[in-house]
């Protein structure tokens, strides 16, 4: 019998609860898989999410990953990935839509995840997620996250690679007045409850100055205004997480034009530190 997928609410405290496992990998490092079938989208959750978001679509695109979150969620929680959740950080992320899809009917969900092996020092881990509809894959979504953890032999430092923000003019900008309470607002409409988004004194324990808010909100935002701007949907967004938003602040979004492509980069309006950037088509 196929497990159901679980919402994302229900993920958290066993989520927390991997603490105690700490980071621990096998030589063989560790890969797993799960599926799920006859997935079907809440339509109740759904609305929620394009109310708070703004969207004039009704089932956009980028809801696609809150799915696929709770997927690589579940999978995480499973005895097999012997590393801990809290305190993992989230690099990059791909979302491609391949073909129509239809949010009213159900999904098969495919999930596999891999962490190869290594000594020491942090470890790289990829969760794949392919949406299936009728037997034809529809979307597809690629996280990688970063354990940390110590080297124990000492290793020469590599010079920091400097982010570099764009000074060309771009064809589009805009400023996003981050609010306090923007965190809870987006937990509340997608799910994602975790605590470092909604309890300053929990993301001062993960090492934060304050809480941060939830990296697929700025890429969910940012896949808006694109759409907004050029007046069609976007079908592809790849994006990296350069540096935590930080609640409340001010942010930049900038547009170029690379062929198909749009290029963006969102940055903090006071210390110019860039948060993110990738491409949309």
């Amino acid at each position: 019998m196929n497990p159901q997928l679980p919402r994302l609410s229900k993920l958290i405290l066993p989520s927390l609860l991997t603490l105690r496992r700490g980071i621990k990998i096998k030589p063989s490092g560790i890969v797993l898989d799960s599926v799920y079938e006859e997935v079907m989208v809440d339509q109740g959750a759904l609305q929620k999410y394009v109310t708070m978001m703004g969207w004039t679509q009704q089932a956009p695109f980028a809801y696609l990953y809150i799915l696929a979150q709770r997927a690589q969620t579940a999978l995480m929680l499973e005895k097999a990935f012997t590393i801990a959740i809290p305190g993992l950080v989230h690099l990059s992320n791909q979302l491609e839509e391949l073909a129509d899809y239809d949010m009213q009917q159900p999904f098969k969900i495919e999930v596999a995840g891999e962490v190869p092996y290594k000594e020491d020092g942090p470890l790289v881990m990829t969760f794949t997620v392919d949406f299936l509809q009728k037997e034809r894959k529809v979307a597809t979504c690629t996280s990688v996250y970063l354990a940390k953890r110590k080297r124990k032999q000492p290793s020469s430092r590599r010079p920091k690679k400097e982010e570099v923000v764009r000074s060309d003019t771009p064809v589009f900008s805009e400023e996003w007045d981050i609010s306090a309470h923007l965190g809870k607002q987006y937990a509340k409409a997608s799910g994602d409850i975790n605590p470092i988004h909604t309890s300053t004194l929990v993301a001062k324990v993960m090492g934060f100055p304050s809480r941060i808010l939830h990296g697929w909100y700025s890429a969910g935002r940012a896949l808006k205004s694109a759409e907004t701007f050029l007046g069609k949907p976007m079908k592809g967004i790849t994006v990296d997480f350069k540096s935590p938003v930080y609640l409340p602040s001010k942010q930049v979004l900038k547009f170029w034009l690379e062929g198909e492509e749009v290029t963006f980069q969102l940055s903090d309006r006071k210390t110019g530190r860039l948060t993110m950037e990738g491409t949309m088509y």
